[in-house]
Formats: structure tokens, C-alpha cells, sequence
């Protein structure tokens, strides 16, 4: 049977993960084999093995936030390099159709996909913004190598564009497939207390600070509010959590912020909220958006990136001046004054990201970009 080789960064179920998956997914229902090679093992390899995938584990450096000294960059490359052969005997010996390389922070493997002469996909779930246009420039740089690109948004696919002008006929937009987490999913009740729910890893691109700001400024206006947040620090940033729980203690509501930690099953915290917000200063999709869309709970997103893909303003959610604690405590509070408004809205949202972002219509396009329409033959 044909295999389609995979590679990506990290073994746990967050947003580019669970795509991963589906992606994985839409290849086995087309017939193909698919084997999944992953830097170390957790929680995402029972997912895949589930679904007929083959793991492997293997070595093989991954660009993190951390590697962005001089330093950093310098030892990223020594390994690189030393992987390099490790990755082209994989691809041999595995001899697959097509390799599809998640996210561009493992970009040794479209060389080494480049070098073995096989179709190669760079599935790109970032937004390439680095403040330094020589960093920008190196991160897009080894997109040149890629057969395909596959950008999970317009705003992603912008910056890849301008950071690398591309032929638009090698770039593919293909929005996330997102899962509603309820097959049945009752409404919020908006009972006069907002119980806010942010799902995401506590880090400053998501906006976790921002939560806890907007939290204080409501209750101060005496609107009864409580904020869970669920999602577990990046190993490096345990001083942001730290000083999220400092800033939730001095502002007075250290009492009504839930720190729960990674949650497996979001869609039960979802149903036990009436609002979801998505704070992020930096969004290239969000896939927390389309889940909450999907359980009926009202949306209040910054106006970034792909969360302005996701978000009509006013007619499937709310959208706040990103990074600005202030406005979106301004909708949170128009929100508890006027019931009416947050079910109206839902309703629409539902319908709308059960459309735009459904799993089916993913895995076809995700399908068409690997150029996999056909059955292969069995041998």
C-alpha cells in the first residue's frame, strides 16, 4: 500500500496537532498508509495509532522561541545537519508518495525531502512576523524547497508572501476542520453572571494577562464574573504564569480566575460557560473560536490576524481592540447588559462555522494539496 510520510514538532493535542490528525485522517480514508514521525512520544501518538496510523520517534531538532539567539541558531544548525542523513534514510526506507511537513519550525525536513526528490507539502500554521526582517526572511526561506504550500489562513499566507513573493498557484488556503465537541449542545443561560472560559496555553501571544485585566475592570463595574482558564504553560514561561497569578491577587480577583490547567475534553468547560474569548496578540487561525462557535457560546476574539476570518463582528461574535483590556471589558459588560444580543449572535455562529470549518470539507481540500484524489493501487 502507497504511504504518505508525516513530520511534526510535538507529540501533545493542541491546535496544530489535532489538525495533524485530521490530516492523517483524510489520507488512511483515501486508502493511502500513513506514518507519522514525531520528536519524542505523549499524548498525541495513542490519537494517531488509533486512527491506523504508524508512529515512529525519532531525533530531529525542532525551531523553538529559545533557539532565537546566536547561540541558539548556531547549535540548531549543527544538529540539522547531523539529523539531515537520518531523515533522508527514513524517507527511503518508508519510500513514501508524498511528505507533508507540519508547521515551519521543523524545515530540515523539506530539504531532506527536496534532496530525496519527492513531493513535499509545508503545512504553515504560523504568521511570520518576527520584528527582524532578516529572522523572517530565514524562517520563509526553506518554503522555496516545498513542492506545495498550505497556509491554514489568508492572513498566514500573507505573511508568508510578503516575506517570500510566491506564484499564487503554489500556496493553498485551507481553513482548519474543526470538531464540535457535543453532538447535541444546549444554549447558555445568561443569568445574570458571566462565566468567561479562555482555552489556550498561558503564554503572552494568547493574551492571558489581558483576561485577567478585563476581568477586574468588569467586576469593578459590579457585574458578577468569573474567569476559568484552561491550557498549561510552554516550558520556558513558567514566570508569565507566575506573573498572571501575581496580577489576578493584586487586582482583587484572585478568588474568581480557576486555573485549571491542560484539559483533554474542552467542550465540558464549554457548556459549564456562557463566553469565550480569545485575547490573542498573535492568532494565525483559532481553533478555540470555531469550538466555542460550535457549542453555542458567544465568541468575544481580538481583531487579529485569522481571528478576523473567524469572526463577523457583531453577526457570529464580538471583536475587541486587540491587546487592549479595556475594550474587550467594554464588550463583556455590553454583553451581561443586553441578554438578547449574545443569542442572537450564537445562533448565527453555529451555522456558519459548521459550514466554513467542518472536518469533511478539510480533509477533501487537504486531499486535493497532497494530490491524492485517486485510489492508489495495491501491491
Amino acid at each position: 500500500m502507497t504511504t504518505v510520510l508525516f513530520v511534526h514538532p510535538s507529540p501533545d493535542l493542541y491546535g496544530s496537532d489535532l489538525q495533524l490528525l485530521e490530516s492523517v485522517c483524510a489520507v488512511i480514508e483515501q486508502g493511502y498508509r500513513a506514518t507519522v514521525v514525531l520528536p519524542s512520544a505523549g499524548p498525541l501518538v495513542d490519537r494517531l495509532e488509533a486512527v491506523g496510523a504508524t508512529v515512529e520517534v525519532m531525533h530531529f531538532p525542532v525551531l523553538r522561541k529559545a533557539v532565537m539567539t546566536p547561540v541558539g541558531i548556531a547549535k540548531y544548525l549543527v544538529d540539522s545537519i547531523r539529523s539531515l542523513l537520518r531523515m533522508r534514510s527514513a524517507i527511503a526506507r518508508i519510500d513514501p508518495i508524498a511528505l507533508y511537513v507540519n508547521t515551519i519550525t521543523i524545515p530540515a525536513w523539506i530539504l531532506a525531502g527536496r534532496l530525496s526528490r519527492r513531493y513535499t507539502v509545508c503545512h504553515v500554521h504560523e504568521v511570520i512576523d518576527h520584528p527582524r526582517r532578516m529572522v523572517r526572511m530565514g524562517l520563509a526561506a526553506p518554503l522555496r524547497l516545498a513542492s506545495r504550500i498550505v497556509c491554514n489562513s489568508e492572513a498566514s499566507r500573507r505573511s508568508v508572501c510578503e516575506t517570500r513573493p510566491l506564484a499564487p498557484r503554489e500556496i493553498d488556503v485551507v481553513y482548519n476542520g474543526v470538531r464540535s465537541r457535543d453532538a447535541v449542545v444546549e444554549p447558555a443561560r445568561y443569568d445574570g453572571e458571566l462565566r468567561i472560559v479562555l482555552v489556550g496555553r498561558i503564554a503572552p501571544r494568547k493574551g492571558t494577562d489581558l483576561a485577567v485585566d478585563a476581568l477586574a475592570l468588569v467586576r469593578q463595574q459590579g457585574v458578577d464574573a468569573r474567569l476559568t482558564l484552561c491550557g498549561d504553560v510552554f516550558p520556558g514561561y513558567e514566570w508569565y504564569e507566575q506573573d498572571v497569578r501575581e496580577r489576578a491577587e493584586k487586582s482583587g480577583v484572585g478568588d474568581f480566575v480557576d486555573f485549571l490547567g491542560y484539559v483533554s475534553d474542552t467542550g465540558v468547560v464549554l457548556r459549564q460557560s456562557n463566553i469565550a474569548i480569545v485575547p490573542s496578540r498573535q492568532e494565525p487561525f483559532g481553533n478555540v473560536a470555531v469550538e466555542a462557535m460550535l457549542a453555542s457560546r458567544l465568541v468575544i476574539a481580538a481583531d487579529v490576524q485569522g481571528l478576523l476570518e473567524i469572526i463577523d463582528d457583531g453577526r457570529t461574535g464580538l471583536l475587541f481592540r486587540a491587546g487592549d483590556p479595556d475594550d474587550l471589558a467594554r464588550q463583556l459588560t455590553r454583553v451581561h447588559n443586553d441578554e438578547g444580543l449574545a443569542e442572537h449572535v450564537v445562533e448565527a455562529a453555529a451555522s456558519t462555522a459548521g459550514t466554513r470549518f467542518s472536518v469533511e470539507r478539510y480533509r477533501r481540500d487537504i486531499v486535493r494539496s497532497l494530490r491524492l484524489e485517486r485510489r492508489p493501487t495495491l501491491h
